[in-house]
């Protein structure tokens, strides 16, 4: 955290110098800092720095500057996985509702948002929402879905649950190889 918060720090004044990419860099910088404290369980930082992250990404809008995806696609999926990370699952199912792709976005980033929401609507007692993302985040990005721990920690809860039989959960756990 005192890395991202320096690093802020360094950033201020700087706004002169590509604007709307520092903005962007700041943003990054608010997620990285939301996620470690969503992941050490302080929801009240993770939130406050979302919320620095959002105001943000309205400014900015979407786009790529310094190698960077940026904007607010970016904040909803880490909204969606913090809300995750601290247990909240259905807060996290809910959040996933304002999360908008942009054009030519990432595939693998929205796979693996699709592999996080899989694991929100498994926990959340939603089994049906729950194996069709991580059906979609095969077609997004296979190589990486068929590899995530996530998505295999999500299919075997699914195959324990109330969908054990149903033969699309039956193929997609053969071909992940649980």
């Amino acid at each position: 955290m005192r890395v991202v918060d320096t690093t802020l720090r360094d950033l201020d004044g700087q706004e002169s110098r590509r604007g709307e990419g520092l903005s962007a860099m700041a943003g990054v910088l608010h997620l990285r800092a939301a996620v470690i404290a969503g992941r050490a369980g302080d929801g009240d930082h993770a939130d406050a720095r979302l919320n620095e992250a959002r105001a943000l990404a309205r400014r900015t809008g979407e786009l790529s500057d310094y190698g960077v995806g940026w904007g607010p696609a970016n904040v909803g999926v880490h909204a969606v996985a913090i809300a995750s990370d601290l247990d909240e699952y259905g807060r996290a199912v809910q959040l996933a509702e304002e999360v908008r792709f942009p054009r030519g976005w990432d595939r693998a980033r929205a796979g693996h948002h699709r592999i996080d929401l899989g694991r929100a609507h498994t926990l959340a007692g939603h089994p049906n929402d729950a194996l069709s993302c991580p059906l979609k985040a095969r077609r997004t990005a296979a190589q990486q879905t068929r590899y995530h721990p996530t998505a295999r920690e999500t299919t075997v809860l699914l195959c324990k649950g109330p969908l054990a039989r149903r033969q699309a959960l039956l193929e997609f756990a053969e071909w992940i190889g649980v």
